[in-house]
This record gives C-alpha cells, sequence and structure tokens, in this order.
C-alpha cells in the first residue's frame, strides 16, 4: 500500500458507528458549545500511521512512499494531503462500556472542575481508532459484504513456479 510524501500529515478519522451515536445524542442533548469535532481518540492519526494499520489488517503489511507528482490525476490527492491538527471535543464523558460506566460513579475533583460543560455518556465502538481496532473493521467489512477466508492449495513439481504464484 502506499502514502504520499512523509505520511506525517494528520488526518483525524472517526468510526461511521461513533459518528452517528455522537451526532444523536449531539442533536439530542444540545450542548452549549458553538464547535464540537467528533473524531476519535487516536495517538498517532497520520497518514501512514492509518495506512499502516490498514497494510496489516487487510494485506501483506508493507507499505511505501510515493511522490505527489505521481498522484497529480488521482481524485483524492486532496484528502490524502490533509494536515489538521485536531483534539476530540470535551463534551461527552468518556465511556469504553458499559461496565466502565458503572465504575465512574464516583467524581474526583478533577471531575468536578470539568462539570462546569453539561457532558453526556457516550459508548465508543472504536474510541482508539483504526490502529488499535483493526480486525474489529476487517470483520465488520468482511461480514456486511458476506467475505469469507480464501484457502488455496497450490501443487506441482519442484521449479514449477508454485513459490512465485503463491507470493503473488
Amino acid at each position: 500500500m502506499n502514502y504520499i510524501g512523509d505520511g506525517h500529515n494528520l488526518i483525524p478519522t472517526i468510526h461511521v458507528k461513533d459518528l452517528a451515536m455522537y451526532v444523536h445524542f449531539i442533536v439530542n442533548k444540545k450542548p452549549p458549545t458553538r464547535y464540537i469535532f467528533a473524531i476519535d481518540h487516536t495517538k498517532n492519526y497520520s497518514l501512514k500511521s492509518h495506512v499502516s494499520a490498514i497494510a496489516d489488517g487487510v494485506g501483506t503489511g508493507k507499505i511505501e512512499s510515493v511522490q505527489i507528482k505521481d498522484m497529480m490525476n488521482d481524485p483524492y490527492l486532496d484528502v490524502f494531503r490533509l494536515d489538521i491538527k485536531l483534539k476530540p471535543s470535551d463534551v461527552v464523558e468518556i465511556v469504553q462500556s458499559e461496565e466502565e460506566e458503572l465504575e465512574k460513579s464516583e467524581l474526583t475533583d478533577g471531575d468536578i472542575e470539568s462539570l462546569a460543560m453539561p457532558k453526556f455518556k457516550f459508548v465508543w465502538w472504536c474510541r482508539d481508532g483504526l490502529r488499535k481496532n483493526i480486525r474489529k473493521v476487517v470483520d465488520e467489512f468482511n461480514t456486511f459484504r458476506g467475505l469469507k477466508p480464501l484457502k488455496l492449495f497450490i501443487a506441482g513439481p519442484p521449479a514449477s513456479g508454485k513459490s512465485k504464484l503463491g507470493a503473488r
């Protein structure tokens, strides 16, 4: 898989299920803030990191850089050249699971300070982004499309090209 340039440009992401839940809660709760950035909590959201996660999850794991001049006719060039540093908005109380929600019933001093803006509980589907949830995303993709693993048996006499074909 390829990435453009050095791949250090930042591209924030959010799983579509998390985005839908986020929008649903915001429409219903109407937090008193003008701008809300709905992105996951990926630590490294560079293009190279995203491409690497996808290559590890659905490919060989091999990635390489391509030059911008070689991609000039690609319709998605502008998207992959984005470089946006964002921090997720602090309008939700981050809850990984229903069990964690029960554990957060006691307030700490830090929580009391953050109560100035009303928050709502939000159970994330892929809070930590693509890299940490690549297996979940690949399984969703395969299930939705009815895809099953393909297994091949390649047989033949020595020097007939079995290894070359298998590598391809």
